[in-house]
């Protein structure tokens, strides 16, 4: 089964989202190539769930993100952090002034 990637989706929920376990994971990767366990395709990027894949899969956890409308994509955007509260060239997580 085809299916296409979602805003902010990574391989692995993408794995999640159709099969309901990352137990499969490397039976999905075998079906595309040049993919890996960390990779965070674009949106509109088609990936391949082979059948033996979802069977294998935990269908009560598959179902209750579909009657949930769960659509798991948790991908970070280095856009979107702010880089002050990540540390500076001296490396300092936020601002340490008054605790130390």
């Amino acid at each position: 089964m085809k299916v296409t990637t979602q805003h902010n989706q990574t391989f692995l929920d993408i794995v999640l989202q159709h099969t309901g376990t990352v137990e499969v994971a490397f039976e999905v990767l075998e079906a595309n190539p040049g993919m890996h366990l960390d990779s965070q395709p674009p949106a509109g990027t088609e990936i391949e769930i082979p059948e033996h894949a979802i069977k294998a899969g935990n269908a009560l956890v598959k179902s209750f993100y579909v009657e949930n409308y769960i659509v798991p994509s948790s991908a970070i955007e280095l856009e979107a952090i702010d880089m002050e509260l990540i540390g500076d060239d001296e490396g300092f997580i936020g601002d340490t002034e008054g605790y130390i």
